[in-house]
């Protein structure tokens, strides 16, 4: 019996790690602009954002690591909603790398097919040989 329960206080303990390692927990906050931004434990920031204005998409990804943060790459994710399937599908796929804390990211996009779209942005910021994946998403747009 007591075997067991010593498992169980392991294993709980353990899934307590998993939960709050600095890779896994983030919080997002938004803006009236419809700009999400996503927050790391360690301060790093990243923010996705997709305007769209008759076929022009509008396409902005950001991502600042802390002091120390020696590379930041990215990819940057044009999806559009698939209601049949009820998944979102990959329009065109940029990535980005940049050896220091800020990255910045623009680009205009002709849609030619009417949907609903976001931007997926999944950085991954290195400070000290460690690399955290932080991911966002823009606000939904229809086209």
């Amino acid at each position: 019996m007591v075997k067991m329960i010593s498992k169980i206080v392991v294993c709980m303990i353990m899934m307590l790690g998993i939960v709050l390692s600095p890779s896994v927990l983030s919080y997002a906050s938004t803006d009236g602009d419809g700009l999400i931004s996503v927050d790391s434990v360690d301060g790093s920031k990243v923010i996705a954002r997709l305007m769209i204005s008759g076929t022009k998409a509008d396409i902005v990804a950001k991502a600042k690591g802390v002091a120390g943060t020696s590379k930041i790459s990215a990819d940057i994710v044009l999806q559009v909603y698939e209601p049949a399937t009820k998944k979102w599908n990959n329009v065109r796929t940029w990535e980005k790398t940049v050896k220091s804390s800020t990255l910045s990211f623009e680009k205009d996009y002709t849609l030619y097919h009417s949907g609903t779209y976001r931007v997926k942005l999944v950085a991954k910021i290195t400070k000290d040989g460690h690399t955290e994946t932080i991911t966002s998403y823009s606000s939904l747009k229809e086209h």
